[in-house]
């Protein structure tokens, strides 16, 4: 993330994403800043860290960006646009460190749309790691 963008925190969000969008892209692209934000790291001396450096802060983001999830999904109009938006819930989930709850959100994306590629490899990869095979 650029410098210059904005960082979203739990209290402060984006400029411009005051209203809430009845939009699943916006809330997607929101999740997306949300989640950039509570890993967006920062050099402190020559120690590399979280900018956010409480973590309660980071946990707080997370969370956010799940439920702006949740709004998009339920607002997301085919299942194709379902799916995406489950690829990019697993995806928050591995980066997290869950890698059995991306798993069912991965596995979910395909039942959704089982031509999604992205949903396939992810299902793929986590599964391997939740079998030792990584």
């Amino acid at each position: 993330m650029h410098p210059a963008v904005p960082m979203a925190t739990a209290d402060r969000p984006l400029p411009g994403q005051e209203a809430a969008s009845r939009d699943w892209r916006a809330h997607s692209l929101r999740s997306q800043a949300l989640f950039d934000s509570a890993f967006r790291s920062v050099e402190r001396g020559r120690i590399r860290g979280p900018q956010a450096s409480i973590s309660t802060e980071r946990i707080r983001l997370l969370k956010l960006a799940v439920a702006e999830l949740d709004s998009a999904e339920a607002e997301a109009g085919t299942t194709a646009e379902k799916a995406l938006v489950r690829v990019q819930h697993g995806h928050i989930l591995e980066v997290a460190g869950f890698p059995l709850d991306a798993h069912g959100w991965y596995s979910a994306a395909l039942r959704s749309d089982s031509t999604n590629a992205t949903a396939r490899v992810a299902l793929w990869r986590v599964t391997r790691e939740l079998l030792g095979l990584n």
